[in-house]
């Protein structure tokens, strides 16, 4: 199997998980890449201030906790542009 086959499988198989279980893998790969990946560091942390990063660990702890109102990206988009297009008229 190449390289490209493989990653192919592994990306077939990972849209198979539930969200939450895609998003756990998600963090726990990204957790192993290393600072300047993509131009960028791999870690929040290494990235914005200690009170953002304060601030995103709360929030994902009320995400966790099922405390936050979390709605589909699709949900809030087709919203925005809903009440951009009721402004225009």
């Amino acid at each position: 199997m190449t390289t490209a086959e493989l990653l192919e499988h592994l990306r077939s198989e990972a849209m198979k998980l539930p969200e939450k279980e895609r998003l756990q893998l998600v963090v726990e790969l990204h957790e192993t890449l290393g600072p300047g990946v993509d131009g960028a560091a791999a870690n929040a942390a290494d990235t914005v201030s200690p009170a953002w990063a304060a601030e995103i660990r709360r929030r994902v702890a009320e995400v966790d906790a099922g405390r936050a109102d979390c709605r589909a990206y699709e949900e809030v988009v087709a919203e925005v542009k809903a009440g951009l297009l009721a402004r225009r008229r």
